[in-house]
């Protein structure tokens, strides 16, 4: 698949979310900003090479962090917590062959995971 196919992909997921009460009105700001910046990089996607390719790349990644941390931010607390204990839990058993640093990373990435899977984000990454 392209690139420009994956973005129009992502375009597509995202504008039914935002039709849908998946995320209530708790995102809906970041999930525009969203869906702009796709529209904007699906032109710059289709003939993209080299260093232009990886800028695409760059700000795909950029724009899905960002929709991912505001989407968790906008959570109530508990529902934060819930989440940040159950990324907690998952990656437990695993703390032993970790150091500080990638347990910090690898937890980031199951609350990532976790608030993909609850609010029906797709994965921005190609």
């Amino acid at each position: 698949r392209s690139l420009r196919g994956h973005i129009d992909t992502l375009l597509a997921r995202l504008t039914v979310l935002r039709g849908s009460d998946r995320l209530a009105a708790m995102a809906d700001a970041s999930l525009d900003a969203a869906i702009r910046d796709l529209d904007a990089l699906r032109h710059d996607a289709e003939h993209a090479r080299g260093d232009a390719r990886q800028a695409v790349l760059d700000r795909l990644e950029v724009v899905g962090r960002a929709l991912l941390n505001d989407v968790l931010r906008a959570l109530p607390a508990a529902d934060r917590d819930g989440l940040e204990s159950e990324a907690s839990q998952e990656i437990e058993p695993f703390r032993g062959r970790m150091d500080a640093e990638a347990f910090r990373r690898a937890h980031a990435a199951a609350v990532a995971r976790l608030v993909r899977e609850r609010a029906r984000i797709p994965d921005f990454a190609f």
